[in-house]
Formats: C-alpha cells, structure tokens, sequence
C-alpha cells in the first residue's frame, strides 16, 4: 500500500476512534455506536497485549499465533461483560436494536458455552506448550524455576503442564480481566478526554504549535508506552512485584473516573450506574438542592464543603497510585507544602461532613466497591454530636477547615514537621487502602462463593473448577499483594 495513502487511512481511523471516545465522555453517543466502539476498545487492547507479547513475558520468547490464540480464548471467558453492556445500552440503541435484542434472549447460551471453548482452549494450549515449548529466561515462569526444554518423564511432564496452565489462568484473572474492564470498557472515553486537555494544555502553556497530524497520532496512542512497560514488568523478577502493587493501585485510581469525574461534570455511565441503583446523584444536583434554602455566609460554606470533599476523595483514590508511579519511576515521595495543606483540610472535612461514602457491592452477578454521595445538609455525620443546628455545623466545619490548613501551611517550613506531616498524611490515606480493598475483596468473596454454590447445584463442573481457581487466584492476589504494598511503603520509605 501507497505509505501516504496507509497514513491518511490511519488518521481517519484514529480521527474516527477520538470522536466517538468524547461523545461517549459526554454520554451523547447513541447505543449502537457506543457498541462499535467498545468492541473497537476491545480490539485495541487485544492488539497492545500481543503486541506486549504475553510468550516473551511467560516464556521467555517470542510467538506471535500463540499470543493471539491466547489472547483469543481470554475474550471468550469475558463474553458475559459484553452481554451485559448490551443489556444495558438497548435503551439507546436505533439501527442494532434487533441484534441486541438477539443476544440478550441468547445470552446464557452464549455465556456458557464461550466460556466453555475458553476453558477447552486454555487447557489444550497448556497441554500443546508443555508438550511442544521451550522456556527460556528471563520469563514469569523462569522466575518459577520452570526452563529449558519439555520434559521427557511424566511427573515433569504434569508439573510443567499444571504450572503452565495456572500462570495462563492467573494472568487471566489478575491482568488482562481487570485491563479489559478498566481500560477498554470504563475508561477509555476518560482516558483519551483527559489525554486532550493535557495536550492542549502542554501547547497553550508553552506556546508550541498545534499540528493536527501530530496532535492526532499523539492522543491516539496516548499511554500506549506506559502500558506496554507496565505489562512487562510482569517481566522480571525485580519488577513483577512492582506490577502486582500496580495493579492494586490501580482499582481506586480507576474509582476516580467511575465515579468522582461523572459525579463533577454530571455526566454518569449507563454501563456502571446503571446497575448500581439509587444513591448516585451528581453534585451539582446536590449542591443545588442544599443551596436552595440558603443565602451568605451558609451559601459559602456549603461550597466550600463540597469542594473539599471532593479533593479529599481525589487524594484518597490517587495516593496508593501516585506512591506506586513513584516506585516505578524510582522517584522520592513528596509533595508541595500547599497542596499538603490542602490535603489535609479536606481529609477533616471529609471526616466531620462527608458527602460520599463507599460501601461494597452486593448485588447479584457484580462485584467491587460502590462509591455514593449524600447532601452534607440532610445527612447526619460526627459534628452533629457537637454543634445543634445543620447549617450551623458546616459553616463551624468550613472555618475549621481553613484554619487547620493555613496552621499546617505555617507549620511545613520547618523540614522536620513538614516530613511528620507528610507521613501522617500518607498514613491516612494507606487506611483509606485497606478499608477500600478490605471491602473489594469481601465483595469478590461473596460473588465468588455464590457464584460456585449455584454452578454446582447446576452441575457445571467444567467452570466451577475454573470458578474454584479464579477464587483461589484472587484471594492469593488480594491478600498478597496488599502485605506487600505495605511492606514497600513502611520498609523502604518509613522506616529507613
């Protein structure tokens, strides 16, 4: 193909791509579009995996039909999420509404048997690659003292077969589902938005030129590096603990744009709001209705409350992952001295005056952490059990607030008490990180053990294996993974 003519087709393309991710971010995007478009954000993540390439990352080198026929049968064990994205999106569909309609009424045909012919796959490609691969270093799996060529007794033979089969399923569970729910399915639209504005910023800042060409292909393959060199380092030894601490990092920062940014701007998701039920209402709304009844001073604290609210969950969501992008870029943890007061302004008002709250999930088929929001001024909360009178109460909260902030400000100038008060700090937000994936996990738990009761009481026994192996897989990773946050944070940064 004509080089000029492949660019101007890849331009349209990503041109293509762009749009619909910000009609999407503005929730203006009709159902069957937004169908295309998740299916085009699968594709996309399909291809930066086997462009990764999960048999150099496994195995220790390269196959590229391997790659895709993993990657393959991975999709076919999450068919269900498409399903229900579809149950969801009908509402707003026009042209796909048949279609839709069609895989709702086959949905549990589909379901189960994709994930059948997932399940048949993924055992006859561990059995093809103990039988037929070489595993070389470095890999995942030399870190698991399996190299060299296949063995020739049976006892090795069944050790490698079973080995290979539970890293395949455990990089399932672990990477690709949860890659595939947060960067293809809840924040993709987000993603590319966010990846705008800091670009447009960068050029208004530094007075660059904007060139449409290069403005295209630079928001088109935005974090395409970052999440390839974060899949890697699943790599290496040095670096797959670091993936693992990213990847729980990784679920309150997505929060940030599941909930906090829908909740500011007042645009939500049908895909994940939908199914949540009531308890969602946008801020705006909220402020809206608190102010109705008030005027002057009361009118600025309500305000003020709200908006320290809201920072105070954006820290809170953001801290595990800004420690761990630390880590990962090998940098020393600190922040400005006004921002540290600002933090913790907000941490207090969010203490005495939350307007959110996160509680776990619970509701059939779905599994996570639900954060909701409530009027500061029709809720109860501890100031109450200090100050009679509601409005009272907030604007009592408002100047707290302030005045903690301006004293922490003051205070930060000596370096010693700046570092105290950086680690206090960082200490609330690691509890904030346990409660968060104290509650996640409690959640997966109960889907995982209903989920198993009723695959047996149908007598699955195919995918209740597998189901029995993902439980065992997330309760290893959760629990894992969260004492080895720990231990990098309090070993290496507080207590050196």
């Amino acid at each position: 193909m004509n080089p000029k003519l492949q660019q101007k087709i890849e331009i349209m393309l990503l041109s293509l791509i762009i749009i619909l991710q910000i009609t999407d971010f503005l929730e203006i995007l009709p159902g069957d579009l937004d169908f295309l478009k998740k299916i085009i954000s699968w594709a996309a993540l399909g291809y930066l995996f086997i462009k990764a390439s999960l048999s150099t990352i496994l195995f220790g080198h390269k196959k590229a039909r391997l790659d895709t026929v993993i990657i393959l049968t991975y999709f076919l064990f999450i068919a269900k999420d498409l399903i229900r994205y579809v149950e969801v999106a009908i509402e707003g569909a026009t042209f796909s509404k048949e279609l839709f309609l069609f895989l709702i009424n086959k949905s549990a045909v589909i379901e189960r048997y994709s994930f059948y012919l997932g399940s048949i796959l993924l055992l006859f490609i561990s059995l093809y690659m103990a039988l037929k691969f070489e595993i070389k270093k470095p890999s995942f799996m030399a870190m698991l003292h399996e190299t060299g060529m296949p063995p020739k007794t049976i006892g090795k033979f069944l050790e490698r077969f079973i080995s290979i089969f539970i890293v395949l399923t455990g990089f399932f569970i672990i990477v690709f589902n949860l890659a595939a729910e947060w960067l293809a399915i809840a924040l993709d639209a987000p993603i590319v938005v966010i990846a705008i504005l800091l670009y447009l910023f960068v050029v208004i800042r530094y007075h660059k030129k904007l060139r449409p060409k290069h403005f295209i292909y630079k928001i088109g393959n935005y974090g395409e590096d970052f999440y390839e060199r974060f899949i890697k380092t699943f790599h290496y030894k040095q670096t797959f603990f670091l993936g693992v601490m990213g990847l729980l990092a990784l679920h309150l920062l997505t929060d940030v744009g599941n909930f906090i940014v829908p909740y500011i701007i007042g645009l939500k998701d049908i895909l994940y709001f939908g199914q949540l039920g009531l308890g969602h209402t946008p801020l705006i709304q909220l402020i809206t209705q608190d102010l109705s009844s008030l005027e002057g001073t009361a009118f600025v604290g309500v305000i003020l409350v709200y908006l320290l609210n809201v920072i105070a969950m954006i820290f809170l969501l953001i801290l595990p992952a800004f420690i761990w992008y630390k880590f990962f870029k090998q940098r020393p943890l600190h922040v400005s001295r006004t921002a540290l007061a600002l933090v913790f302004s907000s941490l207090l008002c969010f203490l005495l005056t939350p307007a959110f709250f996160i509680k776990k999930i619970s509701m059939q088929g779905l599994a996570g952490v639900d954060i909701q929001t409530q009027s500061i001024l029709a809720s109860k909360s501890l100031i109450d059990f200090l100050i009679k009178g509601r409005v009272a109460a907030i604007i009592t909260v408002a100047m707290i607030c302030i005045i903690l902030g301006f004293i922490i400000w003051i205070l930060e100038f000596s370096n010693k008490i700046g570092k105290d008060i950086f680690i206090i700090a960082v200490l609330i937000g690691l509890a904030f990180f346990s409660f968060y994936i104290f509650y996640y996990f409690l959640s997966l738990y109960q889907y995982y053990i209903s989920t198993i009761i009723l695959l047996i009481k149908s007598s699955e026994f195919l995918i209740t294996f597998y189901f029995i192996l993902f439980a065992m897989i997330t309760i290893l990773f959760y629990i894992g993974g969260y004492l080895l946050f720990i231990y990098e944070v309090f070993k290496k940064h507080f207590f050196r």
